[in-house]
């Protein structure tokens, strides 16, 4: 049987979860682009449902024409996954259960 924690998230914990998303590929990104070299930088986090827990994450970047050879779309994958991981991890340091 299983534990009723591992089948129940509040709106708190929800609400830590996307903020550590958002953390995450923010600094992610700005860890590799000056700030200032960044256009347009706008993270969207949605979870819901309980198990399994349902995660859409939509990050819209733009960097400026003088970065150069950096390939907006590739970093925003690797920020999106960054971001993934870091809600993964939480959830196990939660013991919450729940599946992603």
């Amino acid at each position: 049987m299983e534990n009723d924690r591992a089948a129940s998230i509040t709106m708190e914990q929800i609400e830590a979860l996307c903020e550590l998303a958002e953390e995450k590929a923010r600094k992610f990104i700005l860890s590799r682009i000056p700030p200032k070299k960044v256009d347009a930088l706008s993270l969207s986090v949605e979870i819901e449902g309980i198990k399994p827990l349902s995660v859409n994450m939509e990050l819209e970047l733009r960097l400026s024409p003088t970065v150069g050879e950096v390939d907006a779309e590739t970093l925003a994958k690797k920020a999106l996954n960054e971001a993934s991981i870091a809600i993964e991890s939480k959830l196990r340091d939660l013991k919450l259960n729940l599946e992603i």
